[in-house]
């Protein structure tokens, strides 16, 4: 795909994508291509392109890899120190991983 298609997309100059380049945006993001068209599906997907951003900070990929092995009472202490820190700096508390269905 030529990065002026996807700059076309972006500014608004083409309005109408064909199915083979939403297929392709799809396959690149890894997500479906209803993604992109059906608010629902693109809903559904949020939790898992959260969890994609949030790892692509490489400091936020440093703790998660530094608690993998961890027992399930360390897991929690953490989860709870982690909550106290975003309370403490203002930020959201609600998990955003309780969207994740992560046993799957």
């Amino acid at each position: 795909m030529a990065a002026s298609a996807i700059q076309q997309l972006r500014t608004g100059a083409e309005r109408n994508p064909t199915r083979q380049t939403l297929k392709a945006l799809a396959d690149f993001f890894g997500v479906p291509a209803g993604h992109f068209v059906d608010s629902a599906v693109a809903e559904r997907t949020k939790p898992e392109m959260d969890l994609l951003a949030a790892m692509s900070d490489g400091d936020v990929r440093k703790v998660a890899l530094r608690a993998d092995g961890l027992s399930v009472d360390s897991l929690r202490m953490l989860s709870t120190v982690i909550e106290q820190a975003r309370k403490l700096e203002g930020l959201t508390t609600e998990d955003p991983a309780q969207d994740l269905d992560l046993d799957n």
